[in-house]
């Protein structure tokens, strides 16, 4: 058995794993539908934006997404609601 037969046989356990990983940055995240972080028990946000050049790929409501960008005017930001995801650019252009 060579090396990279090792290796991929050490892998293959966890691929599901993985898979679900890629699958949930790809799109919109396991915090899909959820509130915002600053929502509280009277005031719930719904957690729709997230930013795809930002490290946290944290869902945030717009209120929240613009505040944390007035300085990142060019990165992208994602809107995912159900069976809709659209990123914007600079200029609120679609990409």
């Amino acid at each position: 058995m060579s090396i990279q037969d090792k290796a991929f046989h050490m892998w293959l356990p966890h691929v599901d794993m993985f898979l679900a990983e890629m699958i949930s940055l790809e799109g919109c995240g396991q915090d899909y539908l959820g509130q915002c972080s600053c929502s509280d028990n009277n005031d719930t946000q719904l957690a729709e934006f997230k930013c795809v050049n930002c490290a946290s790929q944290e869902l945030k409501c717009q209120h929240c997404i613009v505040q944390a960008h007035t300085n990142n005017l060019f990165h992208h930001i994602q809107v995912c609601r159900l069976l809709l995801i659209r990123s914007f650019g600079a200029n609120n252009q679609y990409l």
